[in-house]
């Protein structure tokens, strides 16, 4: 038996672009057919659906249902609850995944399932409470949407104090995670990564989804090719760069003052969009380290600026962190 696991999809209209939406449901139409040509019945969704928590655009809320309950006409769906599903910090209370419970299994907590005498261990994000208790078996698989230590956060942050320690994870077989967009692996503990890439921060990264083999208890993870990529491109080369079905940004020396014609140059072959930045190494660091930011959660800013100040006693850092993620909130809410 195969089982395919996918996660963070963050259905939102990134950049304000109307073309994410249409990605991200390209993106499950093409699970549920690949499931369907490689014989795979169980879906299991690790975390994120939405990219905001409590402000989601009807239009697309129906576009996505409406995806999904399609495919769970043929295919077993099983939604982990992610941190951007919750409007309320460790609850499903309110979750927007609770709407497609018709469709699927929803894991408001913790809950297994035994395929081919392998436990399958379902958790839901947790930020503060502790993990539930495990009954385990002969072989056992944690399935999460959760922080690790240890493993990269974004290209730009490694989480190195905040989540779960890999020693407490060694008691499972195999523990697939959502949460962290860049897929990667180390020892029994695999990040699924997201499936597309949503800013210029991600370029370089290889998105897709993993597949799991009960019967050689192997996984592989797949590349996803059909999303649009981002790519950055020096002004020297626009006028030869493969740009077609590209999210483009040309790095344009302090000399060059007329870009319409660069852009326009570069629309007319193809490119999605046509963004310009300066040449400089350190300024292009920066705005790509904030645009990623922007596009997660900028608590991960916080954190790492929280760790290396001297915090007054009457203060909380828990709760300077949680403000910094309410703020955020609103400002996708706002945004969206």
């Amino acid at each position: 038996m195969k089982i395919l696991f996918f996660s963070d999809i963050h259905v939102y209209k990134h950049r304000g672009d109307e073309k994410f939406i249409q990605i991200a449901l390209d993106f499950i139409d093409y699970i549920g057919s690949y499931s369907i040509r490689n014989s795979i019945k169980h879906l299991i969704f690790c975390g994120d659906l939405f990219h905001t928590k409590t402000k989601i655009d009807s239009v697309d809320f129906i576009k996505v249902r409406d995806k999904i309950r399609e495919i769970a006409k043929k295919l077993n769906f099983y939604f982990i609850i992610g941190n951007h599903d919750m409007p309320i910090l460790d609850s499903a209370e309110g979750s927007i995944i609770k709407a497609f419970d018709e469709y699927g299994k929803i894991i408001e907590n913790y809950k297994w399932f035994d395929f081919d005498n392998i436990r399958f261990h379902l958790v839901s994000y947790r930020k503060y409470a502790s993990m539930p208790e495990f009954k385990m078996s002969t072989k056992n698989i944690l399935v999460m949407h959760q922080d690790i230590i240890g493993f990269k956060m974004n290209d730009n942050y490694i989480n190195k104090q905040e989540g779960l320690n890999v020693q407490s994870l060694k008691q499972f077989d195999l523990v697939f995670s959502g949460h962290y967009h860049i897929h990667q692996s180390k020892g029994n503990i695999i990040y699924i990564g997201s499936p597309f890439q949503i800013n210029f921060g991600e370029r370089n990264d290889v998105k897709g989804f993993v597949v799991f083999d009960t019967s050689s208890f192997k996984w592989e993870f797949i590349e996803y090719k059909k999303a649009p990529k981002f790519k950055v491109i020096h002004y020297n080369e626009y006028k030869r760069a493969s740009v077609k079905n590209k999210f483009i940004k040309v790095l344009i020396p302090s000399n060059i003052k007329n870009l319409i014609p660069i852009k326009n140059h570069l629309m007319s072959r193809g490119a999605l969009s046509v963004d310009f930045s300066s040449d400089n190494e350190e300024l292009i660091k920066e705005l790509e380290f904030v645009e990623e930011l922007n596009q997660t959660n900028i608590k991960n800013l916080a954190m790492e600026f929280l760790e290396n100040i001297k915090i007054p006693d009457n203060l909380s850092k828990k709760k300077l962190i949680a403000a910094f993620d309410d703020v955020n909130d609103e400002y996708l809410s706002q945004k969206g």
